[in-house]
């Protein structure tokens, strides 16, 4: 082989590694942003379950305060 041929070839071996490396790259951002959103969907979930807390618990208030009164 010569000279010229075995540089193209490292050259494109070389590209074909950057590819994986940005594949890989980009799969590991896809999955970081996958579980940012299920956080967040989990800590809207967990604010909406903290409201209807805190609703039941202002009802009860003015419920017991309203039958002692």
């Amino acid at each position: 082989m010569s000279i010229a041929a075995k540089h193209v070839e490292m050259t494109s071996n070389l590209y074909s590694l950057k590819d994986a490396d940005v594949n890989r790259f980009t799969n590991r951002v896809t999955h970081a942003e996958a579980g940012i959103s299920n956080l967040e969907a989990s800590r809207l979930s967990d604010n909406a379950v903290n409201t209807s807390i805190e609703g039941i618990e202002s009802f009860l208030c003015v419920g017991m305060a309203a039958a002692f009164n």
